[in-house]
């Protein structure tokens, strides 16, 4: 009988014994951050007086973040725009080198009555003869610079031979980049159904401006056309406020749209910013939005001085002081609104300077970020609270 009690006794103590070890051996819980709300960002106005029906939105090239818009993701008509996504996808299929002026086109009938059609209808429309060939360079600067909407069609029949080889290759090449609330019906945005959002109007215009051969043309202050004469370029900001593109738009349904690039001195550099103002109510409407656009964006981004040491969070674990989470090195930098963002880690214990995380900004030059660590040591727990601590 002693003996089986002496056994019993043994192994509750070998048990108790089991569970403190592994108690004790156990690691330490990791402990989440709390972030500390950084200085208020500052309030930049941007185009108060917009109209509520009008789309606009403004990025950085490079960047996904937009730093103005309204109704960004409307789908809505752009109009003479879509002439972009067809210089896309023409050079696409059949692409320019420098200097090479590429196959040429002589106007037959179809192209006349094409000419007569759209003139007729109240479209941009430039005259056309056999007696004047056009070389596919040609076409794309009638395109581009004089918004002619024959010539897009002739660009794109010359490309693609039909207007529904055209729409194929549109469609195409619009899902290969992932455009999917984008839509073309006709190469020179001719019909209502040639829709788009700003949002992706921007990554267009940013993939032509990309393009050697469409950012060469669309600088033109002036293009000659055989057949027709010579036409300024359609777009009258271009080289003002550094602005080198893109393409203006217009009909009834769409109302007066304009895509912009433009090279905007921010800070000690000189950034790439896309644009674009969709259904604005006049002429001078869209361009006005568009320069009080740019300047909203030069004005748009703040200095921010902070001080290595400062705390952008801390971690508070159950069984010991709060540890902040500080700057490793001190900011002086440009950023969006002067508005900083803290990411931080979930944090096991660990020395002070330890890397916990980042804060991150919109600078000109894209995304930035700055180290974030441990201000003193994140402590293990004592063997008292791995025991009782854990329940309490």
């Amino acid at each position: 009988m002693k003996r089986r009690v002496l056994l019993a006794s043994t192994a509750v103590v070998v048990a108790a014994a089991v569970t403190l070890t592994v108690f004790l051996v156990m690691p330490p819980p990791s402990v989440d951050p709390t972030a500390r709300p950084m200085d208020a960002p500052s309030e930049i106005a941007v185009l108060e007086g917009l109209p509520e029906n009008v789309s606009v939105a403004a990025v950085l090239a490079g960047s996904d973040e937009l730093l103005v818009e309204q109704h960004a993701d409307l789908a809505r008509p752009i109009a003479s725009i879509t002439k972009v996504i067809t210089a896309l996808v023409v050079l696409d299929a059949a692409p320019l080198a420098d200097g090479e002026d590429g196959p040429v086109l002589v106007p037959g009938e179809v192209d006349q009555q094409t000419f007569a059609d759209l003139y007729r209808s109240g479209s941009e429309a430039l005259p056309v003869s056999p007696g004047a060939p056009l070389t596919q360079r040609q076409l794309l600067e009638a395109t581009l610079v004089a918004s002619s909407a024959n010539h897009a069609f002739m660009l794109a029949f010359q490309a693609f031979g039909t207007i529904d080889g055209y729409r194929a290759a549109a469609h195409d090449w619009l899902m290969q980049h992932g455009f999917q609330s984008t839509s073309v019906i006709d190469p020179a945005g001719v019909s209502e159904l040639d829709t788009s959002t700003a949002r992706e109007m921007l990554a267009i215009g940013e993939l032509a401006m990309a393009n050697p051969t469409i950012a060469q043309t669309v600088s033109m202050t002036e293009v000659v056309v055989p057949g027709a004469g010579t036409y300024p370029n359609r777009n009258p900001l271009l080289g003002v406020d550094g602005v080198d593109g893109i393409k203006t738009g217009t009909t009834g349904e769409a109302g007066f749209s304009f895509m912009m690039s433009a090279r905007l001195d921010i800070g000690d550099a000189s950034e790439h910013v896309f644009a674009i103002v969709l259904g604005a109510e006049s002429n001078a409407g869209r361009f006005g939005f568009a320069t009080e656009l740019l300047g909203a964006i030069r004005d748009g981004f703040v200095r921010v001085h902070l001080p290595a040491g400062t705390r952008v969070g801390e971690y508070d674990p159950a069984w010991s002081p709060p540890v902040d989470a500080v700057l490793r090195e001190p900011l002086d930098v440009l950023a969006w609104r002067g508005e900083l963002r803290p990411d931080l880690l979930r944090a096991e214990p660990t020395e002070a300077g330890a890397l916990v995380g980042h804060v991150s900004w919109l600078a000109p030059t894209g995304e930035a970020t700055a180290e974030v660590v441990l201000d003193s040591e994140l402590p293990p727990p004592d063997p008292a609270w791995r025991l009782f601590g854990r329940w309490g």
